[in-house]
């Protein structure tokens, strides 16, 4: 069995997860307070757990397992939720690795 990652530890005791990557704060509140549907993509796969870090070679892109929450809604290059559910536009299309 391995180890459960750091998000599988807390995920069934929360709604919701909210990270950025140098968002300006009013963002973040515009899309908590309902005011702006969030629409952005992950811009890089989100390991399962650390085996799958340690494992991964760092000069092969997309070569690991990704992380799958409950709903199984997999965290990989380009996948994104917005509040009407997982986005599949145009920019998926163009970026998502099959």
């Amino acid at each position: 069995m391995t180890n459960p990652t750091i998000v599988g530890e807390f995920e069934q005791y929360v709604d919701g997860i909210i990270t950025d990557f140098g968002a300006q704060t009013q963002a973040i509140m515009d899309i908590i307070s309902g005011n702006v549907n969030p629409s952005g993509l992950l811009p890089f796969n989100m390991p399962a757990n650390m085996e799958t870090v340690e494992a991964q070679c760092e000069d092969v892109p997309h070569d690991m397992k990704c992380y799958e929450d409950e709903l199984g809604n997999v965290y990989k290059f380009a996948y994104g939720l917005d509040f009407n559910g997982v986005i599949n536009d145009s920019r998926v299309a163009k970026y998502k690795i099959k």
